[in-house]
């Protein structure tokens, strides 16, 4: 199974997925994380992004996914492939190659949650923009693209909630 949480940088994705992943697995599943791959980027990112190191954090993504689908049964993705091609789309515009496998890989998607905007939640860590216009601009993005790529996405309310529909899910499948 995969799953992944869609919103912008700094809203607490990466809390959620740690939490979502600990308790799946005080549950006896066999779960695994997908973290965000700006940390690891070797080029400049955020506002000052090139296309290589959007390239780059695109393709790095897709690999991690695939390297925990590898050891998991069930995968949480910090963040979805399209959350990153929202950051390429942001500042070069749209890409047919990129759109065209963003919505293959989007396919592969079992369960995603939207995570709301939450500009409070946005902190200095000397990686990610502290920028909230920057924030809104790629939680924009993000809802403009959400329709075109995939039908259902759950909205997070909760850690509970969503646990509570990834565990229906699991037992659905």
């Amino acid at each position: 199974m995969k799953i992944a949480l869609i919103g912008t940088h700094g809203i607490g994705k990466t809390t959620a997925v740690l939490h979502l992943a600990s308790e799946l697995k005080k549950l006896s599943y066999n779960a695994g994380i997908v973290k965000e791959v700006a940390r690891g980027c070797p080029l400049p990112i955020n506002e000052n992004a090139t296309k290589k190191s959007q390239e780059w954090m695109f393709l790095k993504h897709c690999l991690n996914e695939i390297e925990e689908e590898v050891h998991y049964d069930i995968v949480i993705s910090d963040r979805s492939i399209l959350d990153v091609y929202a950051y390429y789309y942001r500042l070069f515009g749209k890409h047919e190659g990129m759109e065209g496998f963003v919505r293959e890989k989007m396919k592969e998607y079992d369960l995603l949650f939207k995570m709301p905007l939450n500009t409070d939640y946005l902190k200095k860590d000397k990686f990610r923009s502290t920028n909230k216009q920057f924030q809104l601009d790629i939680e924009n993005v993000i809802n403009k693209l959400i329709p075109h790529f995939k039908g259902e996405v759950h909205e997070f309310k909760s850690l509970e909630e969503t646990l509570s529909v990834i565990k229906e899910k699991i037992t659905v499948k």
